[in-house]
């Protein structure tokens, strides 16, 4: 008997143990954006089947900038901007003191964020598209590098 109670709490512990997990994800490394945003994997098991690269922009907490993923994607050192997918690609910008900002619902506001954009950040070019790629060109620099923020366990 007391053997199936030790099994019995240590599951108790283990359910408790991924609950809490499940529910404020999974710490990932992330690549830290200037602006305040990360790139990182959006979740650590991706079961939407279309091949996507699993790297999205998100907060710290592991939400998600965009519900698809964005391409191209240019990142200065205060904004990011780009257009989202699936579906018909919506410009967008997101500044910290903006928000997300959409070209069809704000375009006047979105027109100011694309002028004070300023450059790209050193180390992306022009032909950089996608998280996946901006996430490889600056995940060794140690500017950007080393960071971790909160990851979904599954997309799907």
């Amino acid at each position: 008997m007391r053997g199936l109670l030790k099994t019995a709490g240590a599951a108790l512990a283990a359910v408790a143990g991924l609950g809490i997990l499940w529910d404020h994800g999974f710490p990932a490394p992330c690549v830290r954006l200037p602006g305040g945003l990360n790139i990182g994997r959006a979740a650590l098991l991706d079961l939407r089947g279309d091949l996507r690269t699993n790297h999205a922009v998100k907060f710290d907490d592991g939400r998600l900038l965009l519900t698809g993923s964005a391409w191209p994607l240019h990142v200065t050192a205060t904004t990011v901007h780009g257009r989202s997918h699936p579906g018909p690609p919506v410009a967008f910008a997101w500044r910290a003191d903006s928000g997300l900002v959409l070209r069809r619902d704000a375009p006047d506001l979105h027109a100011r964020l694309m002028a004070e954009a300023g450059p790209r950040i050193d180390g992306l070019t022009e032909g950089m598209v996608g998280e996946a790629i901006v996430f490889q060109a600056l995940r060794d620099r140690p500017e950007y590098a080393g960071k971790t923020c909160r990851t979904r366990w599954i997309a799907w």
